[in-house]
């Protein structure tokens, strides 16, 4: 700074503290105006007074307009159309709230609707979405009234930012670059956005980002001990298939002999190639071709009743292939 402006400045700070300019005897040159005697020409005087009392900073880089500016008339358009459903809502409140300082509160938030007002009673700012027909994906705003009339947001105005907005803002970012530190993010986020952020919001921030592109890394740990349970559940099972080699199970193999041993004293009377009638204390009908029995047991159980088994053993066939395809047991290897 020169002389002349450093007078120049000294002076405009003396006028507007009604300190009286005289005893310095400070003259300015090519301004029109004195101050030895305190009178002057107002016109000329008020005008470069004005112009002398914006301080500014040549070193300075002149302002850069800012993503957040664009987040204030979010609201302002009925009919704007958001698309990711109530999430995408979800975050264009938040943004709301860190650019204007307002307290929103939520009345509803479901996959269908969503419906906010500001916090302070008597406020008359509210909007409203609803979806686009019947897609869940998209929701439009369908009423707004953005005209705060609390004027809370300029007094309580402190860039209200949650961990979800911070890890929506910088996922991007981690992104490109998986080892930024939390400074770096806090720097970045100051130079973006124009707000700070707590420390704590950076890291946080940033594991929500790798959780949602990688998963829950606590959770994928545990998942190692299902893996290495189902790994040792599969080679037992391999292990007990290969120590019989029977077409059914050791289970239903032995089932299997119980009901043809529970027949061998019934009779077993061929009424056509397929059908039989079995004569137990009850006499009963097979149907070798439906895999029916009059008894039902075959068909609700998917597996040979008694007589069934019975009327098998009198066409000397093999009774496995019998067995129903349908059957919910799953006997057959």
């Amino acid at each position: 700074m020169n002389n002349e402006d450093f007078y120049l400045n000294v002076d405009v700070i003396l006028k507007h503290t009604g300190c009286s300019t005289s005893s310095r005897s400070l003259s300015r040159s090519n301004s029109g105006c004195s101050s030895s005697s305190g009178a002057s020409t107002s016109n000329s005087c008020v005008s470069e007074s004005l112009n002398l009392v914006r301080v500014v900073d040549h070193d300075a880089d002149k302002a850069k307009p800012l993503i957040i500016d664009e987040w204030r008339d979010v609201f302002d358009n009925i009919g704007r159309e958001f698309v990711g459903g109530v999430k995408a809502v979800w975050i264009a409140v938040d943004q709301y709230k860190m650019c204007t300082g307002y307290k929103i509160l939520i009345l509803r938030n479901d996959k269908t609707r969503f419906t906010a007002k500001c916090e302070e009673d008597g406020c008359g700012w509210r909007i409203h979405f609803g979806h686009v027909n019947g897609d869940i994906s998209r929701f439009v705003l369908k009423y707004s009234n953005v005209i705060h009339s609390c004027g809370v947001g300029l007094r309580l105005k402190s860039h209200v930012v949650t961990t979800k907005l911070v890890k929506h803002l910088i996922a991007d970012s981690i992104q490109g670059d998986p080892t930024l530190k939390p400074k770096q993010i806090m720097s970045l986020f100051k130079k973006t956005y124009g707000s700070n952020i707590k420390y704590h919001h950076a890291p946080r921030g940033k594991e929500a980002v790798f959780e949602d592109q990688y998963g829950d890394d606590e959770k994928s740990y545990s998942d190692l001990n299902c893996l290495k349970v189902m790994q040792m559940n599969s080679k037992r099972r391999v292990e007990g298939l290969e120590n019989f080699n029977t077409r059914l199970t050791p289970v239903y193999e032995d089932l299997l002999n119980e009901n043809i041993n529970i027949g061998r004293t019934w009779t077993v009377v061929e009424s056509m190639e397929i059908l039989y009638e079995v004569r137990s204390p009850r006499t009963h009908s097979v149907d070798l071709l439906e895999r029916t029995c009059t008894c039902h047991r075959w068909k609700v159980n998917g597996f040979p009743c008694a007589h069934a088994c019975d009327a098998i053993q009198s066409t000397r066939e093999d009774s496995t292939h019998l067995l129903s395809h349908t059957s919910p047991l799953n006997c057959t290897t």
